[in-house]
Formats: C-alpha cells, structure tokens, sequence
C-alpha cells in the first residue's frame, strides 16, 4: 500500500495572499475596536457590515491569528475563501507552517511529479530532541495508473451511495430525515471530483 506526494509549481499570474509569521497585534486590535471581539473568531465574516470591506493586510491578521490559534473551522475556511476569492487572489497560505499554500483553483496548479511512498515505512522515528527524524523512501509514480485508481475509487462509491439511495432510503430517513440529501451532497461530490479528474487529464494531452 502506497501514500502519494504531488510535486506542484503555480502557473504563472497565480496570486497567494502570504500570511505572517506571527499575527500582527497592532492590525488586531484595529480590527477589534472597528469591529469587535467577533472579527477575531470563526465568526468573523458576521462581524463585517455589508457595506464595509477587508483590506488585504486586515485579512492576513485575520487569518494568521486563527490559524495560530489552531481554531479554523470549516465555516471560517468557507468564509475565507469568499474573501480570498473576492480580494483577488487564487489561494493563501505560508510556505513554512503546517499550513501550506491553499490553492482553490486546480488550473492554477501544474503536476511536475509524483511520488510513492511506501506505508510501511511511514512511521517516522522522531528523537526527544527533534534533531534526528528518519524519512521513508521515495520512488516515481506513473500519473495515468493513479488517475485510473481514482476513477475506480469514484465509481465505486458512486454504486454503493445510488444502492443505498435505492434500497436503504426508508428505513434510514427515519433515523435520519436529512439523508437523502446528504446522499445527493456526496454524488455531487464525486461528480465534482471526476470533473477535476477530466480536466487534469485534458491539460496533460
């Protein structure tokens, strides 16, 4: 059994909103007075006026306190890509925490390689002292094979949700009266996710 590690670069024009190293307090307090204690939370997005707007700068302060508070929600993240979006930038993100870069448009990434990595040997082994950490090895991957594994993947939760769908529905939406819809969110998930796989593939010909 395998993990992957995509080797991506940003095509070029694409626009990263860069977080700080360290959320800058005088920017938060700013925001605090003009806003209130909810501009701070995950909440953030009902604290702005509808004729108010964020600068980049109150939006990176924003997003680097939350962060490093390790208190984004799913929400907040919905929030923070209608601002991203809005502010015209493709993603967000710094390249030396745990975070990463964020990139919401996958035409904005360009595959260079893929790696292998063996799941046996993804157990590192970490010393006290931080200073030592043991690495798996890497080996190249074929894309087409993964792209086929992933089809296969998508089809097949595609048959278990429309038999599901099918043969389970009354008994579950007794147990659960938002279970069809949930079935109709996850088929249009899988729809999404083999468009994506549709598109790579036409960049890649």
């Amino acid at each position: 059994m395998h993990s992957y590690i995509l080797e991506l670069a940003l095509t070029p024009g694409t626009r990263v909103l860069r977080l700080e190293d360290s959320p800058d307090r005088h920017q938060l307090d700013s925001l605090r007075k003009e806003f209130g204690h909810e501009i701070l939370t995950n909440q953030f997005a009902h604290a702005i006026p509808s004729n108010k707007h964020l600068r980049p700068k109150e939006l990176v302060a924003i997003i680097s306190h939350l962060n490093h508070l390790a208190e984004l929600n799913d929400q907040a993240k919905r929030d923070i890509r209608k601002w991203v979006s809005r502010l015209g930038y493709h993603g967000y993100g710094h390249t030396m925490d745990d975070l990463g870069i964020v990139i919401y448009d996958p035409s904005r990434l360009r595959l260079l390689k893929i790696w292998a990595v063996d799941a046996n040997e993804i157990g590192h082994s970490i010393s006290n002292d931080l200073q030592r950490i043991s690495t798996p090895r890497l080996s190249s991957s074929v894309p087409a094979k993964l792209l086929r594994r992933a089809e296969l993947e998508i089809d097949s939760s595609e048959k278990r949700l429309r038999y599901s769908q099918e043969n389970d529905i009354k008994e579950e939406i007794m147990h659960d009266p938002d279970y069809q819809s949930k079935i109709a969110e996850r088929l249009t998930e899988l729809e999404h996710r083999r468009k994506m796989l549709d598109e790579y593939r036409s960049r890649q010909s």
